[in-house]
């Protein structure tokens, strides 16, 4: 990200846990024919350097730092799962026109202990076949790019980002601190709760839109419709 970004709207888009930039293709192809597409490596990814931070914070700051001299307009931000959690943070630092949360994180509740234990001694090739055997049987390629990426994570990465979560709470983003803002939801999504994206939502006055046919990953299985729902919420 050396030079100004001058033509174009920029969009940047940012990935989740246990992914990387090479999971997001899909934007690129989608978008990058319309905006000019900035699509980084989070701290918390495998293709990321060794030092990743422990807060959401942490990860927004080292985004903003590489971001800051690049673009120069308002930008779009598009936040997938913790992805979503930095585009929020990230959002109050730049000059951000809308913001677009896919699944995204809301800060962990009574489950930290459960999931960091669980993490902490689950070898990461175990837990890299889980995620992707969720994701496979919507898209064979994807679902093999999931583990390799995963399988390539440190553990550490893995373990201060689920520390970073237990700190963050999106409820406590003041109301009308976010622009113009869409969520995306599952219907069946069990880490970000349909419920609580409508509270999250409706705080925010946001546009909100719940895939009855899909849970944590509506962005691989349902993305026709979930590219539509942004398209026409961008050129709104």
């Amino acid at each position: 990200m050396d030079n100004k970004i001058n033509h174009k709207s920029c969009l940047v888009v940012l990935h989740g846990l246990g992914t990387s930039s090479r999971w997001m293709e899909r934007y690129r192809n989608s978008f990058s024919r319309d905006y000019a597409l900035i699509i980084p490596d989070l701290p918390y990814s495998p293709d990321s350097g060794l030092d990743c931070g422990k807060s959401v914070e942490d990860y927004s700051d080292k985004l903003f730092g590489s971001l800051k001299n690049v673009v120069r307009d308002e930008i779009i931000l598009i936040g997938e799962s913790l992805g979503g959690a930095v585009a929020m943070v990230l959002s109050q630092k730049l000059s951000c026109r809308k913001l677009v949360l896919v699944t995204p994180s809301l800060g962990l509740e009574g489950s930290f202990l459960p999931t960091f234990m669980k993490v902490l001694f689950t070898p990461v090739s175990v837990l890299a076949n889980s995620v992707s055997g969720k994701i496979v049987k919507y898209d064979p390629d994807l679902g093999d790019l999931s583990r390799k990426i995963m399988a390539s994570m440190p553990k550490h990465k893995m373990l201060d980002a689920i520390v970073a979560l237990k700190r963050f709470n999106a409820f406590d983003i003041k109301p009308c601190c976010l622009p113009r803002l869409l969520v995306i939801g599952g219907k069946h999504d069990r880490v970000v709760p349909e419920g609580k994206l409508r509270l999250f939502a409706n705080k925010h006055c946001a546009d909100l839109y719940i895939d009855n046919e899909s849970g944590h990953h509506v962005a691989v299985k349902r993305w026709p419709d979930v590219e539509t729902r942004i398209r026409e919420f961008l050129v709104l």
